[in-house]
């Protein structure tokens, strides 16, 4: 294994670092020990590769191993590290509490894919997650962006599993917005989501 390893660090050709990857996933969870090893390694596409095998061999008894590179430099092995752990402990409250955190990812890319494993989460605790979001930002002024997104992405899901959540941001954050004339607009979007996921709802009743 280790010369297939070495491949994957000194390998210019994207190409042959698939098929040393594909070579590596074949051989099955005998590869998972060097994968691991690998987590620490200096080169964050060396990283990124390792996150990709240990998904793919499903390997969930190294999740904390997984967890940290949630704080690497690199958005590209960021991303790969909430995807290993959305597909090897979804639904579990370590998972949400990670994407908690990958909510307020300074890329783009890792702050969307949070938002929508959230929204396609069935647990009540996203539900949590989602109401102290919108608190946070509401007491700091920061995180309109990733407010707006969360709403659009909870608009396009259509699920009625988040018309409470929504009411409830209605309701309780009414006279803050009120007052808050910058954020009128997150109140309007509010409502917006809540009237599209209720009108889908209706026609499907």
């Amino acid at each position: 294994f280790r010369t297939v390893f070495h491949i994957l660090e000194v390998e210019p050709h994207l190409s042959t670092r698939k098929q040393a990857i594909r070579f590596l996933i074949g051989c099955g969870s005998a590869v998972i020990p060097f994968a691991v090893a690998q987590l620490k390694n200096q080169k964050w596409f060396v990283v990124r590769n390792m996150l990709v095998i240990l998904k793919d061999l499903k390997g969930a008894d190294e999740v904390l191993h997984i967890i940290p590179c949630m704080k690497h430099q690199a958005e590209q092995v960021r991303l790969a590290g909430l995807q290993a752990l959305d597909t090897l402990i979804p639904e579990t409250d370590l998972f949400l509490n990670t994407l908690n955190t990958a909510l307020r990812d300074s890329d783009e890319s890792v702050s969307k894919t949070a938002i929508t494993m959230l929204v396609s989460s069935r647990q009540a605790k996203a539900s949590e997650i989602v109401s102290a979001l919108f608190l946070e930002a509401e007491q700091n002024g920061k995180l309109i962006n990733c407010q707006r997104a969360l709403l659009k992405e909870l608009a396009k899901s259509g699920s009625p599993i988040w018309l409470p959540t929504l009411l409830s941001l209605k309701k309780g954050l009414l006279f803050w917005f009120t007052h808050w004339g910058q954020q009128r607009a997150i109140q309007h979007e509010i409502r917006k989501a809540f009237s599209e996921i209720k009108t889908r709802r209706e026609k499907h009743t």
